[in-house]
């Protein structure tokens, strides 16, 4: 498998797509993104929303967590435009080397239901990454939900 741009996924074929940002901001890291990052509970992260839609439909929901020294050039303008680890990669010089990818297809709770403006109990698919350097430091990290009946995956493996 190999690391594709977030907006590979989204072609014109696909219906396009728009990117909004709903947050960027620092905040503290809680004790799950601080154990995913290796950092202390309440150091600084930065904290991005992201909202993909499809002719003005949610689809999808990004929330990504990285290490605030990490994050000195973000701009708006970076996280609608690229993945986050490519901005990490072009603006910053950290090389994201690779990552680990969870996708779990479940129902959504009242929560996600009313962020994707779907229904609760709807079909959902979660998908979980971090993304590590090559000397195994961790960069980046988060949580994507989208609605199942907008979106599907697909992977090519080589042996």
């Amino acid at each position: 498998l190999t690391l594709n741009s977030f907006l590979d996924a989204w072609t014109p074929k696909a219906g396009g797509f728009n990117v909004r940002v709903a947050a960027l901001e620092r905040v503290p890291a809680d004790d799950s993104v601080a154990e995913s990052l290796g950092i202390q509970p309440g150091a600084e992260v930065v904290y991005v929303r992201r909202l993909r839609l499809q002719n003005e439909t949610i689809v999808a929901i990004d929330d990504r967590y990285m290490r605030a020294e990490d994050c000195q050039r973000i701009r708006r303008q970076d996280i609608v435009t690229s993945s986050l680890a490519d901005y990490l990669r072009n603006r910053e010089g950290i090389e994201v080397d690779h990552g680990e990818m969870e996708i779990e297809a479940r129902a959504a709770d009242h929560r996600e239901a009313k962020g994707l403006r779907i229904h609760k109990g709807q079909a959902i698919l979660v998908r979980r990454v971090t993304f590590w350097t090559k000397k195994n430091v961790p960069v980046l990290t988060g949580t994507s939900i989208y609605r199942a009946d907008r979106v599907s995956y697909r992977f090519t493996v080589s042996a």
